[in-house]
């Protein structure tokens, strides 16, 4: 099973520390991507794509209560 975490460059390192050694133990790769946004993550995996940025969790969340808002960084 092919599993890649893609995070922003500058949480990378953040990452590592904190989660690197069980997504190592897991098989998954953890690599740095400009296009993620800080604090969120991309997984990508053989089954399809899990995107965990803070404006998808929004989303979700605000779909939940029934609002159709996305997230506006600074607002």
């Amino acid at each position: 099973l092919h599993v890649a975490v893609r995070v922003h460059p500058d949480d990378h390192a953040l990452v590592v520390d904190g989660a690197g050694e069980a997504l190592a133990e897991r098989g998954a790769r953890l690599l740095a991507d400009g296009s993620v946004a800080r604090g969120g993550c991309l997984v990508e995996s053989d089954s399809g794509v899990i995107d965990a940025g803070i404006d998808a969790r929004w989303r979700r969340a605000a779909a939940a209560l029934g609002i159709a808002e996305g997230w506006e960084a600074g607002a």
